[in-house]
C-alpha cells in the first residue's frame, strides 16, 4: 500500500492509526480531487477525510475515499478505480496501467516477430506543425520545416538489434512518449518518441485550454533529430552518454500489450542507463547508477563520494556549444566506480531534446527576453542569454563545480574546442536524416562552427557568474574548514577529514581547496552540514571578501581569529547549538534571523536577481497621450524566504505637460518578520484635478466645465516610509509615516476664485500617520478560487 493526501491541505496533519493500518488527517473540510488523464474525478464531499491509493500486483490502482465523522472514525465512502490491470479485459475508458508487470503471470509477449519489416518506410515526424505566413510571424518558423519534411527511416528488429529487445514497461517523462525493452546482451534499453507533447507541464487546469495547443505546437522550436548530431560530438569528449538510433517501431505481435500504444512511432532507440538486476550488465561497466537525488544523498552522508568535476565541466561547456538549455537535475544519472573508501561518480547526460532549440516569431522572441521565461535561449551564431542557458541547471552547476577555478573552466573550453574540430561538426551534423540537410542542417553546422570560437569566452563569462556566491559544503560526517585572508585580499579555503577533531597534518588530502579572488566573489558559503566539525580563520588584510559559517545542526568548533580592517564585520557566523565551541574576535558577528531555514544548507536556496519591465502607454481627454516607462527589480540573498529586496521604479510623460519619478521599495525582514517599506514621488505638476469651488453650495457650470474653467494641478513631493508584516495567506498590517509638499498652481485670473487665499490654495505640508489592516484569505492571488 502506498498512501497519498490529494487535497491539497499542507497544514496540521495528523497520521492516524485505524485496524493497522496509517491515514492522514487533515482536521478541516477540503474538496480531493484526482486528476486523471481523461477527466476530474470528484473523490470526496467536503468533508475532513483521506484517500487511499492501493496498488495490487496485477497493475490494478484503486482510490479508497474515507470520510471522518466524530460518531464512526473514519468510514469508506466509495472506491475508484484509477487504473485497469493490463491482465484483465479492458473496460470503458479507463486507462490501463502498463507500468507494472504481474509478478507471477508474466505478460503475453511472442518471443519471435510475427512480422517482416525489411523496406525503409517513409514518414513525417510532425505533420500537424505545417503552419501559414501568420501563425510562422507569430509562433515563429523554428524547425516546421524539418518536422514536416518526409523522411526515410528502417524499421527497429526487435529479434536481432542487441540481441534481441523484450518491452516489458512504459516509460516516464514529461514530454515525450517512451517504451523500455531488455536486451539479448545483458543491458536495457529505452525507444523514446520523436515527437512530443510538453502539455503536463502545464498545470491542469490548463491542458484542455488554448494554452495547451500554443504550448504543442512550440515543440516545433526542438529540433527533431537533434540527439543523433550531439551523440557524434560526445563521442570525441570521453564523456558517458546514450547513443541514439532512429527507427520505426513496427506494430508487431511481439509488443504484446503495447502494441497499440507505440507501434508505427518514430523513435530513437538507446542505452538505459541504470542498476543492473540479476545477470545483466551495467552501463559503463559502472559499479552502480544513480540518479541526482540519490548522489546528493550519497555525497552528504559521506565525503569520501566525490565527483568527477573536470568531466562535469567539459559536459555543461558542450551543452553551451550545442545551446541545450534543459539541463535540470533529472536530466543527468551518475555511474559511480569505486575509489579508496568511496566512490568517483561521473556523469551521464541524457535527453537532447533542447539541443539547437529555436526561438524565432514575436511571441517566442517575447518570451526568450530574460526578464520573461528564465529558462531557454535561442540558438544562434553567438550567445545572447547565457544565464537563460545555464537557468535550469543553477543549483547542479553551483554544488558540482563549487572547487572548480577560472583555469579549471578554460581548461574545460578548450578541450572541447581540441575535439570538436570543423569535421566532427559537419560529421555529426550529417549523421541526421539526409533529408533534412539543406533544410537546416547545414545553418546548423554553420553555427556551431560560428559559436565554438568563442568557446574559451562563453566559459569565462559563465565562471564569474558562478563565482559570485560560492558555496562549500561538507558532509553528515566531521570537516575541518580553514579560511586564511591573505594580504592582497585574496582568500584560501581548504576542507580536510576531520578525525578526532585534530587538525590535519601537512600533506593530508584535501577534501576541497580553492583560492577566491575579491574582483570575482563576494560571499564565500561554508556549511559544515551534520557532525561536529571545525572552523578556523585567520590572517590580516585590508579588504575581504564576507565569509558566512553555516555550521549545521551539530556541536562545532569556530574560531575566528582573522582581522579586517575598515568598518563592518566580514565573518558572519549561523549557530543555533549552545553545545559547541565559539570563539570569535573583532571580525566576526553571530547572525540571528527569523529564517530558521538559514541555519541549514539547502542547495536550492539560490536565486538570481531579475527586473520585469512595466511600461504602459494610455490617453485621456485630460492629460492627452501618457507614457510611463517602468521597472521592477528584485533582489535576493541567501537568508531571506522569497526575496531580499524589491524595488520599483517609473517615469511618466504626458503631451499636457506631466513629469513624474516614482520610487518604491521593501526590504525584507529587517527587524524579524517585518519588513520595512519607502516610497517617493516628484511631479511637476501632478495629474490634473477639477476644483468646483468652496463648500457645498458650487455650481458645475457645464459650460465652463467642457472649456476645462476648472481644470487645476499641483506640484507634489512626497515621501513615505513604514512597516509591514505578511501573515495569513495574503494578509498584512502596515504602519508608516506620510509627508507631502504640494504647491497648488490655480489659475486666479480665474473670476470663481476671486483672488482669494483659502486652504490649498498656496504651498501647503501634509503629514499624516496611518495604520492599516488587510485581511486577504484567497487561495492564489492571481487566479483565486477561494
Amino acid at each position: 500500500h502506498s498512501l497519498m493526501y490529494l487535497s491539497g491541505h499542507e497544514k496540521n496533519l495528523q497520521i492516524i492509526k485505524k485496524e493497522d493500518n496509517y491515514f492522514i488527517n487533515s482536521g478541516s473540510p477540503q474538496t480531493a480531487k484526482y486528476a486523471s488523464t481523461d477527466s476530474d474525478v470528484l473523490l470526496s464531499k467536503s468533508l475532513p477525510g483521506i484517500i487511499e491509493i492501493v496498488y495490487y500486483d496485477n497493475g490494478k490502482i484503486v482510490a479508497q475515499v474515507y470520510e471522518f465523522t466524530e460518531k464512526h472514525g473514519f468510514k469508506k465512502y466509495r472506491d475508484y478505480t484509477l487504473f485497469q490491470s493490463p491482465l484483465d479485459k479492458k473496460e470503458n475508458n479507463l486507462p490501463v496501467n502498463m507500468n507494472y508487470i504481474h509478478k507471477k503471470k508474466k505478460l503475453q509477449i511472442s518471443t519471435k516477430m510475427s512480422g517482416k519489416y525489411e523496406t525503409p518506410a517513409t514518414v513525417i515526424a510532425g505533420k500537424e506543425y505545417e503552419a501559414g505566413r501568420i501563425k510562422r510571424l507569430f509562433l515563429g518558423d523554428h524547425y516546421r520545416d524539418t518536422w514536416t519534411k518526409e523522411i526515410t527511416v528502417p524499421y527497429l528488429n526487435l529479434d536481432t538489434t542487441f540481441g534481441g529487445l523484450t518491452p516489458y514497461k512504459k516509460g516516464g517523462g514529461r514530454q515525450t512518449k517512451s517504451l523500455k525493452f531488455k536486451a539479448g546482451n545483458g543491458l536495457r534499453y529505452t525507444f523514446r518518441s520523436v515527437n512530443k507533447d510538453p502539455v503536463k507541464a502545464l498545470d491542469y487546469d490548463l491542458r484542455e485550454t488554448g494554452a495547451a495547443d500554443i504550448v504543442r505546437d512550440q515543440t516545433t522550436t526542438q529540433h527533431p533529430f537533434g540527439a543523433m548530431a550531439a551523440d557524434i560530438m560526445l563521442n570525441e569528449l570521453g564523456i558517458l552518454h546514450a547513443h541514439p538510433k532512429l527507427y520505426i517501431l513496427p506494430k508487431d505481435d511481439k509488443l504484446g500489450p503495447f502494441k497499440e500504444d507505440y507501434g508505427n512511432m518514430l523513435g530513437m532507440l538507446e542505452e538505459d542507463p541504470k542498476n543492473p538486476k540479476e545477470n545483466e550488465k551495467t552501463f559503463a561497466n559502472a559499479d552502480e547508477i544513480v540518479r541526482s537525488h540519490k548522489l546528493f544523498r550519497k555525497l552528504y552522508e559521506d565525503h569520501n563520494n566525490r565527483i568527477d568535476t573536470h568531466v562535469f565541466a567539459r559536459a555543461r561547456i558542450f551543452d553551451i556549444l550545442v545551446g541545450d538549455w534543459g539541463k535540470h537535475e533529472d536530466n543527468w544519472k551518475w555511474a559511480g566506480y569505486k575509489q579508496g573508501n568511496g566512490k568517483i561518480f561521473k556523469p551521464i547526460p541524457r535527453d537532447r531534446d533542447h539541443v539547437f532549440s529555436r526561438w524565432d516569431g514575436i511571441l517566442p522572441w517575447l518570451a526568450d527576453r530574460e526578464w520573461a521565461k528564465e529558462s531557454g535561449e535561442d540558438f544562434d551564431y553567438e550567445i545572447d542569454g547565457l544565464r537563460s542557458l545555464v537557468f535550469q541547471a543553477r543549483h547542479l552547476d553551483r554544488y558540482v563545480t563549487s572547487e572548480l577555478s577560472k583555469k579549471d573552466w578554460q581548461a574545460a573550453a578548450s578541450y572541447v574546442k581540441m575535439k570538436i574540430t570543423d569535421q566532427v561538426i559537419e560529421n555529426a551534423v550529417k549523421n541526421m536524416p539526409a533529408e533534412i540537410y539543406n533544410i537546416s542542417g547545414k545553418i546548423i553546422e554553420d553555427k556551431l562552427k560560428s559559436r565554438i570560437k568563442d568557446l574559451e569566452q562563453y566559459a569565462l563569462d559563465y565562471y564569474e557568474m558562478l563565482a559570485e556566491e560560492v558555496d562549500v559544503v561538507g558532509s553528515n560526517m566531521g570537516e575541518y574548514f580553514e579560511v586564511i585572508r591573505n594580504p592582497d585580499g585574496t582568500v584560501n579555503v581548504a576542507m580536510y577529514n576531520l578525525e578526532e577533531k585534530k587538525k590535519p597534518e601537512k600533506g593530508e588530502k584535501f577534501l576541497y581547496s580553492r583560492k577566491f579572488y575579491p574582483d570575482e566573489t563576494d560571499e564565500i558559503r561554508l556549511f559544515g552540514l551534520g557532525g561536529k566539525d571545525v572552523f578556523e580563520l585567520k590572517g590580516e588584510t585590508d579588504e575581504s571578501i564576507k565569509v558566512k559559517l553555516i555550521g549545521g545542526p551539530g556541536a562545532d568548533t569556530i574560531h575566528d581569529l582573522s582581522l579586517v580592517s575598515g568598518m563592518g564585520s566580514y565573518t558572519l557566523v549561523y549557530e543555533k547549538s549552545k553545545k559547541g565551541e565559539i570563539e570569535l574576535g573583532d571580525e566576526a558577528k553571530m547572525v540571528n534571523v527569523s529564517n530558521e531555514a538559514a541555519y541549514n544548507y539547502d542547495r536550492t536556496t539560490f536565486a538570481y536577481d531579475t527586473y520585469f519591465p512595466l511600461p504602459y502607454i494610455a490617453y485621456n481627454a485630460d492629460d492627452g497621450f501618457v507614457f510611463s516607462p517602468g521597472v521592477q527589480f528584485v533582489f535576493h540573498a541567501n537568508d531571506k524566504e522569497d526575496y531580499s529586496s524589491k524595488h520599483n521604479v517609473r517615469a511618466t510623460v504626458s503631451t499636457s505637460g506631466t513629469i513624474k519619478l516614482q520610487y518604491s521599495g521593501r526590504f525584507h525582514h529587517v527587524l524579524k518578520k517585518w519588513d520595512v517599506e519607502f516610497a517617493g514621488l516628484y511631479a511637476q505638476p501632478n495629474d490634473f484635478i477639477n476644483f468646483f469651488g468652496i463648500g457645498n453650495e458650487t455650481v458645475n457650470n457645464k459650460k465652463l466645465y467642457t472649456s476645462d474653467f476648472y481644470k487645476t494641478r499641483y506640484i507634489s513631493k512626497q515621501l513615505s516610509a513604514g512597516l509591514i508584516r505578511d501573515f495569513w495567506k495574503y494578509s498584512s498590517i502596515n504602519v508608516s509615516v506620510h509627508y507631502e509638499n504640494n504647491e497648488a498652481q490655480i489659475d486666479k485670473q480665474k473670476t470663481l476664485f476671486n483672488n482669494q487665499s483659502f486652504f490649498g490654495s498656496d504651498k501647503i505640508n501634509l503629514i499624516e500617520g496611518i495604520v492599516s489592516l488587510d485581511l486577504d484569505f484567497r487561495d492564489n492571488a492571481s487566479l483565486p478560487e477561494k
